[in-house]
């Protein structure tokens, strides 16, 4: 069976222990671009033949901001991904809701909103899950 609770647009995750219960059993991941490529949300003049961007996208995306971390952990009683940190509501389509750095069109953003990397460890000796994010 397909599980579609964990669809993302991500170019960086890995499994780690972010609830702190000792075990490594959650995806981390930062978000990349959900937003189609092209600037919107209305009609892009360069791609007419795209008109604006679907409701559906609008809907899927309005939860998922560039440059956000999203952590997901197995459910067995429900036989799916759950996502266990912070949700977004208040995301749009709308230029002015969208980071500067990352605008509508952009590939990756003046202040590269796409995480290239990450890695856990405990890197001060609390015996807690440390994590860092490497962006351009």
């Amino acid at each position: 069976k397909k599980d579609r609770t964990m669809e993302e647009f991500t170019s960086s995750m890995i499994l780690t222990d972010a609830d702190s219960d000792g075990f490594a059993q959650e995806i981390m991941l930062i978000r990349s671009f959900c937003f189609p490529q092209r600037k919107g949300p209305k009609s892009d003049p360069r791609f007419p033949e795209y008109g604006s961007f679907p409701k559906r996208i609008k809907k899927f995306c309005k939860t998922r901001p560039v440059g956000s971390m999203a952590v997901y952990k197995f459910n067995p009683d429900k036989n799916e991904m759950d996502e266990i940190s912070n949700k977004y509501t208040n995301i749009r389509g709308n230029k002015n809701k969208q980071p500067p750095c990352c605008p509508h069109g952009a590939s990756s953003g003046s202040q590269d909103c796409n995480a290239v990397s990450m890695v856990s460890a405990d890197f001060d000796g609390d015996l807690l899950t440390d994590h860092v994010v490497l962006f351009r």
